[in-house]
């Protein structure tokens, strides 16, 4: 008994790219391309006869781009996998497209080798970037996680109420004033400067406003 194939959609405006793929493949035990489409509205007329494993797309098409066709699918078709082709391999591009479903992508110059590598991946049920677009990937990643952690520093020293107490004095406000926004008393308001510089290792107002709007507590605007 035979083993079953992958079956791809492919999805690109450049007939010509969409040949040469076929033609790699035309002769292959583990993939099979059932149908092409140079747009959305080809792809969706497609996807009335046949549901393939994998649709493997360009960004950049007539009418709706990738992105809007991965959206839109996905709605319908959950489970559905995606795998972009494309030449617009630019970050925002690349991120965007994971948020809209992508588990891979590769850039156009690919070889068939590693093409072939990424279906088999994706269709397991794993995801599969190029070496660049995996660069990419994770120096995003890595300054989301710098990021998150220079802004979650007040969050782990101070209490939210010391976190507004900042604020307000930051504002201008007396003691008075702020313990009566908060309806505390002005001792305690006293007492929780104190405990902030302390914990800050801050000794005046001017340090605690930089430090409120190095961690964004506040904005210049």
């Amino acid at each position: 008994m035979s083993k079953q194939k992958i079956k791809l959609i492919l999805v690109d405006d450049h007939q010509i790219f969409i040949d040469g793929i076929e033609s790699m493949f035309m002769i292959d035990d583990c993939i099979e391309i059932v149908e092409t489409a140079n747009n959305a509205a080809q792809l969706a007329t497609k996807l009335k006869y046949v549901t393939p494993d994998i649709i493997v797309l360009d960004l950049s098409l007539p009418g709706k781009s990738g992105f809007e066709i991965m959206e839109e699918i996905r709605a319908n078709l959950p489970d559905m996998k995606f795998m972009i082709l494309s030449a617009n391999n630019d970050e925002e591009s690349i991120i965007r497209s994971l948020k809209s479903g992508a588990r891979g992508f590769l850039n156009k110059d690919t070889t068939k080798e590693e093409f072939k590598k990424a279906i088999l991946a994706i269709n397991s049920g794993d995801e599969y970037f190029s070496e660049s677009v995996s660069r990419i990937i994770f120096k995003r990643y890595s300054e989301s996680i710098i990021n998150n952690n220079k802004q979650s520093e007040a969050d782990q020293l101070l209490t939210s109420r010391e976190r507004d107490i900042i604020v307000l004095l930051c504002d201008g406000l007396a003691y008075k004033e702020i313990a009566d926004r908060l309806c505390i008393s002005a001792r305690t308001v006293e007492t929780h400067r104190k405990n902030i510089l302390e914990k800050l290792d801050i000794h005046s107002n001017a340090e605690l406003v930089k430090y409120a709007i190095k961690e964004g507590l506040i904005s210049l605007d």
